[in-house]
């Protein structure tokens, strides 16, 4: 047994670096035990193709050049999609992943014939395998010491009110308290109407009367969550160039790599500062451990089937729960304060009926059709986005009734639903978002046309005087491989 693994080991070392490579970018913010999965379920099946593959062959060496052959295949498909995803002919998104699974395994079986037919290799060849999966391993691992070295020593991020003086003297008395609750993925009216023939009007009555002004056409910045949050708490445009280029690395995203410009000035003028995201514990940990998940899945053949869904429906069922219940608790903390709420719902993966139960994913959605993507199960959008709408209402409700002075209540998506549609209507569909606003007052703060990077701009200037410069409201657009690619939106009339 212990001459077999050491025979094996590059094959095991190999299929577990892009699993490590994915975690090294990202260690600061995962904990090392998510590592455990992934490189389980590695293991598994990198001993399974090495039983079938000597049951066939019964040679160590081309066992090891079979398997390698395997685990590259598996790995390079996120890759090969990514170089032909979405691209656009005739206005159409055409090289969808659906498309091109037929293509990536007939390409697979022309390149795996030649090596069935191999009789001997030569022994410097196992040599070079051995010395290389050595070396290239050691790279990610390296990088993740590192990451973890420094993430547990102490941080040198200066205090958020640098980017904006302190404010002295405020009557802190008189300031509202605000609340930021964002839905992801959450459609406006109009495209309810036009996409679900759904009428939304009970959750847009009771916020109008309650004396919400609700934002009728609303755009949002961006396409993605990667960009259109940042962009909202950083009250500017992303930074980045417009090209084809991807990132170097694939990174979760989070807002404590960036300027969160919101924070910063809420808290200079003597606000506490409640991430929702953060304070209710272990959830974000489980956000983040599944966003991994579905990175090292978008590597994999299963990308194909398996990214529309959640790997764990309770965590996300929890997480969604969890942040609602920490919105209300929010109330009983000192004020001024400023709290943020960012709810993955109604995005998918649809995890709830609209009365709250679970919501069968292998039944009802379109996991098991190639041909169409997780948003492109209306029942399932439709049922979480119903259930959301009466979590936030009671939300809204518990908020206003709890709280001892009338606050600012920003409720707003991201961005809109991403359906199976040519380019033109997918775009105005991805940014169709919800918003509304409360203001204490009874303003209407809003202007028809503002977009999420313009919103605490108003807020700010309203009741602070702030004197911020509003941006011109645009988006743009980007797609699903790579959402850092933007490209200015410009709908055909």
């Amino acid at each position: 047994m212990i001459k077999l693994l050491k025979i094996y080991f590059p094959t095991f070392l190999l299929g577990w670096y892009p699993i490590l490579i994915l975690y090294s970018n990202n260690a600061s913010q995962l904990k090392i035990s998510m590592l455990a999965l992934p490189i389980i379920i590695s293991l598994i099946l990198i001993v399974g193709i090495n039983s079938i593959a000597f049951r066939f062959c019964q040679n160590h060496q081309k066992v090891i050049i079979l398997t390698l052959f395997v685990i590259v295949w598996n790995y390079s498909y996120g890759q090969f999609i990514s170089l032909i995803h979405n691209r656009i002919v005739f206005n159409v998104l055409i090289f969808k992943n659906r498309y091109m699974l037929l293509a990536y395994l007939i390409l697979t079986l022309i390149l795996f014939y030649p090596l069935t037919r191999i009789r001997k290799i030569p022994l410097w060849v196992s040599d070079f395998i051995n010395i290389f999966s050595i070396v290239l391993f050691s790279f990610p691992l390296i990088i993740t010491v590192i990451s973890k070295c420094r993430s547990a020593g102490p941080t040198n991020s200066g205090s958020p009110t640098e980017l904006f003086p302190i404010t002295p003297k405020i009557n802190q008395e008189n300031l509202p308290d605000i609340y930021h609750i964002i839905l992801d993925g959450y459609a406006n009216a109009n495209t309810l109407v036009q996409i679900y023939n759904f009428d939304n009007h009970e959750f847009i009555d009771y916020l109008k009367s309650k004396g919400f002004f609700i934002l009728e056409h609303s755009k949002s910045n961006y396409t993605f969550t990667q960009l259109s949050i940042p962009s909202t708490m950083m009250m500017d445009y992303a930074k980045i160039e417009e090209s084809d280029e991807k990132p170097k690395q694939a990174q979760i995203n989070t807002l404590n790599k960036l300027e969160n410009k919101v924070k910063a000035y809420v808290m200079s003028r003597g606000y506490k500062y409640d991430d929702l995201n953060v304070s209710t514990g272990s959830s974000v940990l489980n956000e983040a451990s599944e966003e991994f998940y579905f990175m090292v899945l978008n590597l994999t053949i299963a990308k194909a089937f398996l990214t529309r869904l959640s790997l764990f429906p309770n965590i996300i069922r929890n997480t969604v729960l969890n942040r609602f219940e920490a919105l209300k608790k929010s109330t009983e903390l000192p004020g001024p304060k400023f709290v943020f709420a960012s709810i993955r719902s109604p995005h998918p993966p649809f995890v709830f009926t609209q009365n709250g139960d679970h919501y069968n994913q292998f039944l009802h959605s379109t996991a098991a059709n190639i041909w169409k993507s997780g948003w492109d199960d209306y029942e399932g959008y439709l049922n979480q986005l119903i259930y959301i709408s009466k979590l936030t209402q009671e939300s809204v409700e518990y908020i206003l009734t709890h709280s001892k002075k009338a606050p600012v209540i920003l409720i707003h998506s991201d961005h809109g639903p991403h359906f199976t549609v040519p380019l033109n209507e997918a775009m105005e569909n991805a940014q169709s978002n919800f918003a509304a606003i409360y203001s204490p007052d009874g303003q209407r703060l809003f202007y028809e046309g503002i977009t999420p990077v313009n919103y605490f701009k108003v807020i700010f200037n309203h009741y602070f005087n702030a004197g911020l410069t509003l941006s011109k409201d645009e988006s743009f657009y980007s797609k699903e491989d790579n959402p850092f690619s933007i490209k200015k939106w410009v709908p055909n009339p």
